[in-house]
């Protein structure tokens, strides 16, 4: 069980006349509140969403099964913080289990001997998310036009349709 101590002024004021105590409220972790689980998951799916200002996320059976199994130590916040990240990080409409914290996926790591879920790791990700959708945007406004899309991008022609063989992006799908 997890103790918060609080003032009593801070919860009856200067109202009452008490003198300033404290008062201990035993609340049960989140592995103890498992029933809970699903409530909190909706409620914190959507609550980071509107924070992040995206559309609200599905998670998928199998990020849904991680998060039922985990032990949730950390209790409620832990749970937000791990669901924030999902919701940064997903690229589609949808949670997938590689969207969630290392903790919650077990905690294999890479050739590097870093967790794939590092810091690194996920910059990779946003970068690679990030190129994908301006180089698309790009060749969109261009109708697939390499050299044009290229110039607004600010990069050489070359070096497009390096990363455009990088993320099996073909131009063709683009044109009108």
């Amino acid at each position: 069980m997890m103790y918060f101590l609080t003032s009593v002024a801070a919860i009856a004021g200067f109202l009452f006349g008490y003198d300033e105590g404290v008062i201990a409220i035993a609340l049960p972790s989140l592995a103890e509140r498992a029933d809970d689980l699903p409530l909190l998951i909706e409620h914190f799916l959507g609550a980071v969403a509107t924070r992040l200002k995206r559309e609200p996320k599905r998670l998928s059976a199998g990020a849904y099964r991680a998060l039922c199994d985990h032990e949730w130590r950390g209790n409620v916040r832990e749970l937000e913080h791990a669901l924030e990240q999902a919701v940064a990080l997903a690229s589609g409409s949808e949670i997938e289990v590689d969207d969630l914290p290392t903790s919650l996926r077990g905690g294999r790591r890479d050739e590097d001997g870093e967790r794939p879920g590092s810091f690194r790791e996920a910059k990779q990700r946003v970068i690679e998310r990030f190129e994908r959708r301006v180089i698309g945007e790009a060749l969109e406004h261009h109708h697939g036009n390499v050299s044009k899309a290229a110039d607004e991008l600010g990069m050489y022609r070359q070096h497009l349709q390096l990363k455009l063989a990088e993320y099996a992006i073909d131009p063709a799908t683009f044109r009108r």
